[in-house]
């Protein structure tokens, strides 16, 4: 046998086990690094992408916003020209004369209505030509006044003012940018002019003066440093606002080659990147100009970063790489020492550790598959177990049947619940072997053909050679609905049986229960069914509820009693409960018995309890058995059967309570056992539920559901919580370090253990120990 190679005396072979960690990081680390430029160049083209992309959105929300507030300015625009007001005004000649002052103040206070408290407006003002008046809500003056005391344009004589301004035509026409003194204070405003009437027969004039400030902010949102600035021009070529840092006015505008984009032009020997929108309501241009270093300028950043962080990474993760090939190299060295211990001298032939692992564990795995295939052989006679049991009503609740159907898989998805028995005749000829080979081929025929037709809606399951019970499971609960689907099913069922194979079973019918508990009761029921079929045969299906009542005899089958020992046995306490009130229910109310029937009834369940008594001796003296007398039970039985019937079941009820009691105290010493095992074993890292169970000889499956009934968690739950435990004790009583605390208390390796606690605790384990100590 070749010997495993990695001792620890060996220096030579330490290396080659460390070296043979390295090297895979190594490589994931290089193999990183080439992925790491990869999608540094395709981020870099990402960012330049979305740098654009942010500009561009930056700007069109810069144009929906000033499109908005111009929408608002030219509403007042509509508002004054439609005003009558304005209109009768614009044909005086002297208002401020006689009756037209009149007219002047009724025009002032109708202007009143138009007062701005927009701050994107400094005001508006409405130029009356043949009378020479310019009016608002807060002004009347003449033109000249208006223009020497309230807005003078720099650079521009009244006369300059009033050819281009007033005596011009326009239509809702944004004037470029002017510097302007304005109510005595120096700005720079855009003016919207408005002439009223028609080009040959205008009266009047609207101005709006607009801050050119609010035009700046709404552009101020970019960054216009080292030399950027931006404009709005209007189809003309104009610039009607700008903003730049140096405060100059560009010289010209740019010709653009599309309604909107980014390109990027030469201006002034400087690489710039120009982003360009056009608004669809007035047609202007929106251009901002800025630096290719200053919109790109994260990602200049990246790539001065990227060779100083590949450098750093490639030192940095060649240290991690001999730090995590050392420690990952002890677990491997810990594994082989135990995949030794465990196999000893049938340990399999390895030249090196990880071939000794690989063919260990194939091994293991080759017996797992053997061991599945055997319990998948197996799973049909669990499940014939299980139909068996459920029955002859041998569970105790609910939650024991679930338990018990999930890992044979078993699905019994329904409201409600009907057992059919079918009975097959029995051969007139035949005898012996050919009996039994003519039932059991009509069983086999009938069992395929049923579960076809089920469809997942029932099990069928074999009593005896001449009985088979189907369990229905039915959606709903509305009965005449289940009965009418339950029919059908059965009656073709009984034509397929009859035409294509010539067998003619005979079905009897339990009444529906509401949940599985009951499925024994319905089962009963279709034997009492079929029992009466014996005595009148009629329809091949015979529903129990068909069955006469009979008032010669009580109402206790074989059925019952075996099942009611069943549950007294196994501690039942609830189904007991349920199955003495379905028989009291019966006898006493359901029939109209004698009296001396009545008394027989009485006496052949106190003899079942005799029988139950005789079964569980151990526990004879305990919890009031000693008062099972004859002499009392006859007195009590001719005197009131009712309170004799009453005195019975609480005799059974108290049996099933001291079985029960008996079951909890076993389940108690059995689960401390459990428990103080873990305690002792918790440090062995190959601690595992199915080692547990190999040691108390019990099922995996069941410790599983055991340990969880008895704890309140899983046993995985368990283990997890104990380790944790005891290392935080470790890590706050003393300076051990980690991963020793890792090995004392059974986890294979420091990651395993340090995901575990971040997640139990939310902080790592030195986090834990520096809190702790602080």
């Amino acid at each position: 046998m070749a010997r495993l190679m990695v001792r620890k005396g060996n220096p030579s072979e330490r290396v080659r086990l460390l070296l043979s960690f390295f090297f895979p990081y190594f490589l994931i680390l290089l193999f990183s690094l080439l992925v790491g430029s990869f999608i540094y160049h395709q981020t870099v083209t990402m960012l330049e992408t979305d740098s654009r992309k942010s500009n561009m959105r930056l700007l069109e929300q810069s144009k929906a916003t000033l499109d908005m507030r111009l929408t608002e300015v030219l509403s007042i625009v509509r508002q004054l020209e439609e005003n009558p007001e304005v209109a009768r005004f614009q044909h005086l000649d002297h208002p401020l004369q006689g009756e037209d002052t009149l007219k002047t103040i009724e025009l002032r206070n109708q202007l009143y209505s138009f007062g701005i408290t927009n701050n994107f407006i400094l005001g508006y003002y409405v130029f009356f030509h043949k009378s020479g008046i310019v009016m608002n809500n807060q002004l009347t003056a003449t033109v000249k006044d208006f223009y020497a005391h309230t807005l003078t344009y720099s650079g521009q004589t009244f006369e300059q003012w009033e050819a281009g301004y007033l005596r011009t035509f326009r239509q809702q026409q944004f004037l470029p940018v002017a510097d302007a003194l304005y109510n005595g204070r120096s700005t720079s405003v855009v003016t919207l002019m408005h002439s009223l009437g028609y080009p040959r027969n205008s009266l009047a004039s609207l101005a709006i003066i607009i801050d050119h400030t609010e035009f700046q902010k709404i552009l101020s949102a970019f960054d216009l440093s080292n030399g950027g600035y931006a404009y709005i021009s209007n189809p003309f070529g104009e610039i009607i606002s700008y903003v730049s840092n140096s405060g100059t006015r560009p010289d010209s505008t740019l010709t653009l080659p599309s309604p909107e984009g980014v390109m990027e032009r030469f201006i002034d020997g400087q690489p710039m990147m120009v982003t360009y929108t056009t608004s669809s309501r007035n047609g202007w241009s929106y251009v901002v100009i800025q630096p290719e270093r200053t919109v790109l300028e994260k990602v200049y950043y990246i790539k001065r970063m990227q060779y100083l962080v590949a450098g750093i990474t490639l030192l940095i993760g060649c240290l991690i790489s001999l730090f995590l090939a050392y420690r990952n190299a002890r677990p491997i060295r810990r594994l082989v020492a135990t995949i030794t211990e465990r196999f000893g001298s049938s340990r399999p032939e390895a030249s090196d550790a990880f071939s000794l692992i690989h063919t260990s564990f194939a091994r293991l795995f080759d017996r797992n598959e053997e061991l599945q295939v055997k319990l998948q052989q197996q799973i049909p006679f669990l499940q014939a177990s299980f139909f068996s049991r459920l029955l002859k009503g041998e569970f105790l609740s609910p939650e024991e049947i679930e338990s018990v159907m999930e890992p044979i898989g078993i699905r019994l998805s329904g409201d409600t619940y009907a057992v059919a028995v079918l009975q097959f005749q029995e051969p007139d000829k035949d005898s012996g072997r050919d009996r039994y080979e003519k039932l059991g081929m009509e069983s086999l025929i009938t069992t395929e053909t049923m579960r076809g037709m089920l469809n997942g809606t029932g099990h069928v399951h074999q009593l005896d050679e001449r009985h088979m019970a189907v369990l229905f499971a039915l959606p709903g609960r509305e009965l005449s609905a289940c009965k009418d689907r339950l029919s059908f099913f059965v009656v073709r069922l009984l034509v397929e049986l009859n035409k294509t194979f010539s067998i003619h079973p005979v079905v009897g019918i339990g009444q529906f229960a509401e949940s599985l508990m009951e499925a024994a009761r319905s089962r009963e029921e279709a034997m009492q069914a079929l029992t009466y079929y014996a005595w009148n045969p009629s329809s091949p299906v015979i529903w129990f509820e068909q069955v006469p009542k009979s008032n010669d005899s009580f109402s206790y089958p074989a059925e019952t009693e075996l099942r009611l020992m069943n549950l007294v046995k196994a501690g039942g306490e609830e189904p007991l409960k349920e199955l003495l009130k379905e028989l009291y229910e019966e006898n006493f109310r359901g029939r109209k018995l004698a009296q001396p029937m009545l008394r027989l009834f009485v006496y052949e369940l106190w003899s079942t309890t005799v029988k139950i008594r005789d079964q569980i001796a151990a526990v004879e003296e305990a919890d009031g058995f000693e008062f099972i007398q004859f002499d009392r039970i006859e007195a009590a039985v001719q005197q009131d059967l009712k309170g004799s019937y009453a005195h019975l079941e609480d005799t059974l009820g108290r049996m099933a309570a001291a079985v029960n009691k008996r079951k909890k105290s076993g389940n108690n010493e059995l689960i401390q056992l459990i428990l103080e095992h873990i305690q002792q074993a918790y440090v062995q890292p190959d601690l595992s539920l199915a080692g547990i169970s190999d040691r108390f000889e019990l099922s995996e499956a069941y410790l599983s559901r055991f340990f969880k009934e008895q704890t309140g968690v899983t046993f995985s739950e368990y283990l997890e919580s104990l380790r944790m435990q005891k290392a935080k004790e470790l890590l706050c009583e003393g300076d051990m370090p980690v991963s020793d605390i890792v090995q004392a208390i059974g986890y294979h390796s420091a990651n395993t253990f340090g995901r575990a606690f971040k997640r139990v605790h939310g902080i790592s384990a030195t986090a834990y120990r520096s809190s702790f100590r602080a």
